[in-house]
């Protein structure tokens, strides 16, 4: 057969075998109070059975289609069990916890994950103030401490300083 006659039968799926990222930005998710939280998420991956991999899909596009699928899901399941503080305060172990969620999905895709997915950004979901209120609630607590810090050394000093005074007369 000369080169340029198509064979019967056979389909072509070009599927790269560099890493690839995906993003998940703007991603709305709710805690396990079902409060609103919006999300940006990237992950790499890298397929490592290119034959199963192309066999699951017809394009590279649709596999990404699936792999965000994927990577919704277990974004959901993960931060539906926990708290808002929680998440906001374990940003790396979320990352983990996200990678052995969908490993085990991605290896039926024949894909894996190249690095633990990257929680990059928590943020207010539109009309929600909720972190914006927790950070508030930091930044007054910082501030009342630091306060009564400064007037309990205040009264050290003045302190000291009567007694120094009353030494002196004495």
């Amino acid at each position: 057969w000369p080169s340029w006659v198509p064979y019967f039968g056979v389909v072509n799926t070009t599927l790269p075998v560099s890493v690839f990222k995906l993003d998940l930005f703007d991603y709305d998710a709710y805690d396990k109070g079902r409060l609103p939280l919006m999300l940006d998420i990237s992950a790499f991956f890298r397929i490592e059975e290119p034959n199963l991999a192309a066999q699951r899909v017809s394009n590279f596009q649709s596999l990404l289609d699936q792999l965000k699928s994927i990577l919704q899901g277990a974004t959901r399941t993960i931060l539906a069990s926990k708290d808002i503080q929680e998440i906001l305060a374990g940003r790396a172990e979320f990352g983990e916890a996200f990678t052995k969620e969908v490993t085990d999905q991605l290896l039926s895709w024949g894909v894996i994950p190249v690095k633990s997915i990257e929680l990059l950004d928590i943020r207010d979901a539109k009309g929600s103030m909720v972190i914006q209120n927790i950070m508030e609630k930091k930044k007054s607590e910082i501030e009342r401490d630091s306060r009564i810090e400064v007037a309990q050394n205040k009264k050290l000093a003045e302190n000291s300083e009567i007694e120094a005074s009353r030494e002196i007369e004495l």
